[in-house]
């Protein structure tokens, strides 16, 4: 049976720890393929490691400041050309951010990540 967001691809910001690190691991038990982002590499790399481990799902970390615009447009680039999509940003990140932060925005259309 298929999960909830069977192979979608969500790009969680904030990822490193706390809840970030909890959505992102809820996320890849619901079938996504997930990519954690957080200023903090090393911490994104421990976080992806663990729900790798105990997942079937493909995770990996990216270090990203969502201050600096045109960083966080080259890790989307990244993480949507994972396998050419991305169903599911979720920021979770500094105010200072010239975005949108805690929301979560369901991009539809598409392919599935296979």
């Amino acid at each position: 049976m298929d999960k909830l967001l069977q192979d979608r691809v969500a790009i969680v910001t904030g990822g490193a720890q706390g809840l970030g690190q909890a959505i992102a691991r809820r996320l890849a038990c619901e079938g996504a393929h997930v990519v954690v982002a957080d200023l903090n590499l090393e911490g994104a790399e421990r976080v992806a490691a663990g729900i790798a481990a105990t997942t079937d799902r493909r995770v990996i970390a990216v270090e990203v400041d969502v201050t600096d615009e045109p960083q966080v447009e080259a890790w989307v680039k990244r993480g949507c050309t994972y396998e050419d999509v991305c169903n599911v940003v979720v920021f979770l990140a500094s105010d200072r951010a010239g975005y949108m932060t805690g929301q979560a925005i369901n991009v539809t259309g598409g392919q599935e990540m296979r």
